[in-house]
């Protein structure tokens, strides 16, 4: 999505920081693929729930931080400021509609993954 709909914060205009973030935003897409791919990381039975407890005991970490520090990461204390699909109501629902969304999309992409080749 960030690919999609970037929010690139502080940008300058030059094309070092815009590719920059796209270079940065497609390695995070590609290293995954290529550690399953060719270095034989494989996806455990339960890896996908796995995936959403973490990223939700980051979010714990993570969201009072933001108030602390007056800062956004992971867009928790506000809403991105760009014009994302993704952003279903205000601040704190569109939170809980991501929920939703995160575990749909790494339960389908898990099934797409480990399904049985013919």
């Amino acid at each position: 999505q960030a690919l999609l709909t970037p929010q690139i914060n502080n940008f300058d205009g030059s094309t070092y920081e815009y590719l920059e973030y796209y270079i940065s935003h497609t390695g995070i897409l590609l290293l995954p693929i290529y550690m399953y791919k060719n270095l034989n990381y494989k996806l455990t039975k339960f890896s996908w729930l796995k995936i959403v407890l973490y990223l939700n005991i980051l979010l714990i970490i993570v969201m009072p931080l933001n108030f602390i520090l007056d800062s956004n990461y992971m867009y928790l204390a506000s809403t991105p400021d760009v014009s994302n699909p993704l952003v279903i109501g205000q601040w704190p629902y569109y939170i809980l509609f991501w929920e939703i969304i995160i575990v749909a999309f790494t339960y389908i992409l898990y099934v797409i993954s480990t399904r049985k080749k013919l």
